[in-house]
């Protein structure tokens, strides 16, 4: 009859990489039993390091990502359940990845975990490993965006990272530049 034994098994850090065997003390027989090369212990996979480690939001980054015998399946960072997957990615060498970020104006800026997917052990993390900066000021939006020579119109313009408090009706500081 078949039965059946649940339990932890803790390999110890010393461990060598390699086949083991699984050894029971049956005590209803007094007696060892042995299921040879019952599991494979494989070295710790790792990310060792990640450059640059600083992005910015709304700019295209791309990162060098060292480590040791990572087979990758995907590439992400990760904030708090938050994922921004790269633009693309290629493993440049048996030690290296290169990965393109772009993350968008407004994403969460400060500390992100760099998750790179293994295919045969899931989620590789390096914590904190990457921090999103926030994006220069820029204008974003103006309307209207078309004029006659010596009209004078009223304009609206947005921007992002800026401040433009206090600046209504004609004591503006702003200009229009030409580049045709």
């Amino acid at each position: 009859y078949y039965n059946n034994l649940n339990g932890t098994i803790q390999i110890p850090s010393w461990a060598s990489t390699g086949f083991w065997d699984l050894e029971v003390y049956d005590y209803s027989i007094n007696q060892w039993l042995t299921l040879p090369n019952a599991f494979e212990v494989f070295p710790e996979i790792q990310i060792s390091s990640v450059w640059p480690q600083s992005i910015t939001e709304g700019e295209t980054t791309t990162l060098t990502i060292y480590h040791n015998g990572i087979n990758p399946n995907n590439v992400y960072l990760s904030q708090n359940g938050n994922n921004l997957y790269a633009d693309s990615w290629s493993s440049s060498s048996s030690a290296e990845i290169s990965a393109i970020f772009s993350p968008s104006i407004g994403v969460n800026t400060g500390s992100w975990d760099l998750v790179v997917e293994d295919y045969q052990f899931g989620d590789i993390t390096l914590s904190n490993a990457i921090t999103i900066n926030s994006s220069p000021p820029i204008i974003n939006f103006l309307t209207p965006t078309v004029a006659s020579p010596g009209e004078s119109l009223p304009v609206t313009i947005s921007g992002y990272n800026t401040s433009f408090t206090g600046y209504s009706g004609t004591n503006t500081s702003f200009y229009f530049q030409s580049y045709s």
